[in-house]
C-alpha cells in the first residue's frame, strides 16, 4: 500500500500510520484480525511531541517480530500528510 505521498506504508507501523481505534480492545481485536497466532510482548502508552500513543510489540511463533502503533480515538490520524 502506498500513501498519499507515495511511501509504502503498513498501518501501524509508525505514529503517523498509527491505527486509530476508541479503545484497548479494540487494539487487541484489530489484532487477532490482522495478525491471527501473534502474541503481545510488551504494550507500553509512550508520549511524544505529537500525542499518546499505545505501542505493542508482537511475536509470532516463528520469530517475526513487529511494532504497532495505535492512537485512542483520534479521528483523522490515520490521514497521510505530505511533508
Amino acid at each position: 500500500m502506498a500513501d498519499d505521498c507515495g511511501d509504502d506504508i503498513e498501518p501501524g507501523s509508525s505514529r503517523r500510520h498509527a491505527i486509530v481505534v476508541s479503545s484497548v480492545v479494540d487494539e487487541y481485536a484489530w489484532l487477532r484480525e490482522h495478525f491471527p497466532g501473534y502474541r503481545v510482548t510488551s504494550q507500553a502508552l509512550c508520549l511524544f511531541p505529537d500525542g499518546a500513543f499505545d505501542v505493542l510489540q508482537i511475536e509470532s511463533d516463528e520469530g517475526d517480530a513487529r511494532e504497532l502503533y495505535f492512537a485512542l480515538g483520534r479521528p483523522g490520524r490515520c490521514q497521510a500528510t505530505c511533508r
